[in-house]
């Protein structure tokens, strides 16, 4: 499956780590100004390894480390990621303090498209 390109500077956390974790990122971190890590060993690092895993933390702190990056919020692949990882239309309101409507409707423009 395709998907739709990320914007801004989650494409480039894509093409060092991958999709999944510039969206775990925008999730986590989405509509503020993040500092990447430097260190793995760091607390910021290890909380990083814990937010997308080991082996793309150490990708991002090879290639981003140190930088300060705007997250964009990128709701409506975060929204259609997390409705392809199982979670409800609820959940994911909550989760984003989004309406479930505004979810769901994502959700459906997204199904036969693009990510």
């Amino acid at each position: 499956m395709t998907h739709h390109p990320l914007p801004g500077t989650l494409a480039e956390i894509a093409d060092h780590a991958g999709r999944e974790t510039a969206l775990a990122i925008a999730l986590a971190h989405g509509g503020q100004v993040w500092r990447v890590p430097a260190r793995a060993d760091s607390p910021a690092g290890q909380a990083l390894a814990e937010t997308v895993g080991e082996a793309a933390a150490a990708a991002l702190i090879a290639a981003l480390g140190g930088h300060v990056l705007e997250i964009p919020l990128a709701r409506r692949q975060v929204v259609r990621w997390l409705a392809g990882q199982g979670f409800g239309s609820r959940k994911i309101a909550a989760r984003l303090h989004m309406s479930v409507r505004v979810v769901r409707r994502y959700i459906k423009a997204g199904r036969g498209k693009n990510g």
